[in-house]
């Protein structure tokens, strides 16, 4: 797999087991609380 260095930054491909804290960073958000809904465990269609 591919990686770019950035100085401290990696970038790669999230994988499927990145999706929950994805779902998290984005439901944090003022508006992707508004439209994303962190549960734990995640519904199944995020999965």
């Amino acid at each position: 797999m591919e990686q770019i260095y950035n100085k401290d930054l990696i970038f790669r491909k999230a994988r499927k087991g990145d999706i929950p804290n994805i779902v998290k960073m984005l439901a944090d958000d003022e508006l992707g609380s508004k439209r994303e809904d962190y549960k734990v465990p995640l519904p199944a269609e995020l999965l």
